[in-house]
């Protein structure tokens, strides 16, 4: 009876001790700027925004260097919509400049007053 008492208490701890360990696993802290993947039964911590490809059976994670090129290209594109919609911002600004300098000039000067009412045709 004691043997099988001191089993249970034996079991008891080695499989207490193992589930702390599989909870601290578990609850590790992320870098900033990275995430964990999880992949069937394994847990991957990645860079934000890795991409997984499928080569039939075998699951490939994105590489540093491709992740890096990637991104880099995706920041290129960006950048040059940015550029091509400041182009057009400023040509619209330059036109509604002249516009206002046009009307600045064709607006009479004269004051009216108050209590007059001018119909403009």
């Amino acid at each position: 009876m004691k043997i099988s008492f001191y089993l249970l208490l034996i079991f008891f701890f080695v499989f207490s001790s193992a589930f702390v360990v599989a909870q601290e696993e578990t609850e590790e802290e992320v870098p900033p700027g990275m995430e964990i993947i999880k992949i069937n039964d394994t847990n991957v911590i990645a860079i934000k925004g890795t991409k997984i490809k499928k080569k039939g059976d075998l699951l490939v994670i994105e590489g540093t260097k491709e992740f890096v090129a990637r991104k880099l290209l995706e920041i290129d594109s960006k950048f040059s919509k940015l550029e091509e919609k400041n182009k057009s911002l400023e040509k619209e600004i330059n036109n509604l400049k002249e516009t206002l300098t046009e009307l600045k000039e064709n607006t009479p000067t004269e004051t009216l007053e108050p209590d007059e009412i001018r119909i403009i045709e």
